[in-house]
């Protein structure tokens, strides 16, 4: 009956059935305009005049870089602290909040707030560029309609992605984010209001400095692994199927590569870029050997696009056989309780490492007053939630190493009792 009622828009209600917003089982929100306020505290920097002197750094953060700390929003809720857990949750659902995975000195959550991010400059993402290798650049084309709203809850998905990838601190902007795949290679979404409206995606790999402060230029003129490029081909398919589905499901969108008529053009002065600049699609030149540009009514050969992409390689499907082969392994409770109190106060880290929700963690830190015992509950829900295809152990090591517990991380990768 509930479910009837918030189809209908009558009330506000995301219990449901799933395990995961248990928490979210007894809240029926009868007035959406109070749920609205609500996240309004949170979204919105409160007048200069009304700010507390002790927290006035911490707005200042959220105006300036539109990192929120978990204090603040205690300051901001005050009279709504036993529904804390919820409502992160339902800003969590609906991407106005994403937790930040990075070390962190202080023994607290903090948040990236999506509508409070500030614009970067184009001579910023000019300098990034410039300290990548060659990269490889492609587009997803909205045909003329992409809303601010869609394009910042994908980089709430992709912070999320990119920070479990490779536990590093995404850069976060209004119409733009910087990400880190993994220790090769970087990618860059950025939104493009003119003609075609888009959203440019770049990955390139990263430049490294030598022992001696020189930079090494090795690879400075080699694209992007394909297996790389596939990965965020793959994510961002994921991501905006999800979101269109679940949210907006009148936008149409597909993934296309610039036409390479386009240099040409770009060397002809009286050559006006906007109008003259056209995309492909990328699937065709997956799959055809050529294509007929749309511009100059030529055919292009499509065969470098493939070289940035693959399907599936051999030592893919080697490591695949392996992870198939060696099984989940599942771990005993005993031994979740034992890691549990070798863990101490890092368990909050780990568990956004091992992939739970800020708002699950909050949860878990109310509930529980020992902080062993708060470890040993999230360690518990984490492995509850993990199918057959998961590898427990391999998922367990690279988290535990994210968070500096190395001798931890190595004796999970390679337990003793292992045969």
């Amino acid at each position: 009956m509930l479910q009837f009622y918030h189809d209908l828009g009558t009330i506000i209600y995301f219990g449901g059935e799933d395990k995961a917003n248990q928490f979210l089982q007894d809240m029926v929100i009868l007035n959406p305009q109070w749920l609205i306020d609500i996240f309004k505290r949170i979204i919105t920097v409160m007048p200069h005049q009304k700010q507390w002197a002790t927290q006035k750094n911490k707005w200042r953060r959220l105006k300036e870089e539109g990192i929120l700390e978990d204090s603040l929003i205690d300051h901001m809720w005050s009279d709504l602290l036993p529904q804390k857990p919820a409502l992160l949750t339902l800003m969590e659902m609906f991407d106005l909040l994403c937790p930040r995975l990075e070390a962190q000195e202080e023994d607290t959550l903090t948040y990236y707030v999506p509508a409070c991010l500030q614009p970067c400059s184009e001579e910023e993402v000019k300098q990034e560029l410039e300290a990548s290798g060659k990269p490889v650049t492609f587009y997803i084309d909205f045909q003329g309609f992409l809303p601010d709203g869609l394009f910042h809850r994908l980089l709430v998905h992709a912070a999320r992605w990119s920070q479990q990838q490779s536990g590093e601190e995404p850069q976060l902007y209004f119409r733009y984010g910087s990400f880190t795949l993994d220790d090769e290679h970087n990618f860059q979404l950025e939104m493009k209001g003119a003609d075609p409206i888009c959203i440019k995606v770049t990955i390139c790999k990263v430049l490294v400095l030598s022992p001696d402060g020189v930079q090494d230029n090795s690879n400075i003129e080699d694209h992007p692994c394909p297996k790389a490029c596939s990965m965020v081909r793959t994510f961002l398919t994921h991501a905006l199927n999800e979101l269109t589905y679940t949210w907006i499901r009148g936008v149409k969108y597909e993934f296309s590569v610039a036409c390479p008529c386009n240099d040409l053009q770009s060397h002809t002065p009286e050559a006006d870029l906007p109008k003259c600049f056209h995309l492909l699609q990328l699937e065709d030149c997956l799959v055809k050997a050529k294509i007929k540009c749309k511009g100059k009514k030529m055919w292009v050969a499509t065969e470098i696009f493939k070289k940035w992409f693959h399907r599936k390689d051999e030592e893919e499907d080697e490591d695949e056989i392996a992870v198939l082969k060696r099984g989940i392994r599942a771990l005993s409770d005993v031994e979740l309780l034992e890691l549990a109190g070798e863990i101490g106060t890092s368990w909050k880290k780990l568990g956004l490492y091992l992939g739970l929700r800020a708002c699950h963690i909050a949860t878990l830190n109310c509930d529980h007053p020992l902080t062993e015992d708060k470890a040993f509950h999230m360690l518990i829900h984490w492995h509850e939630k993990l199918s057959q295809k998961d590898n427990a152990r391999a998922m367990l090591s690279k988290a535990l190493k994210k968070c500096g517990l190395v001798s931890l991380s190595e004796f999970y990768e390679n337990p003793k009792d292992a045969e």
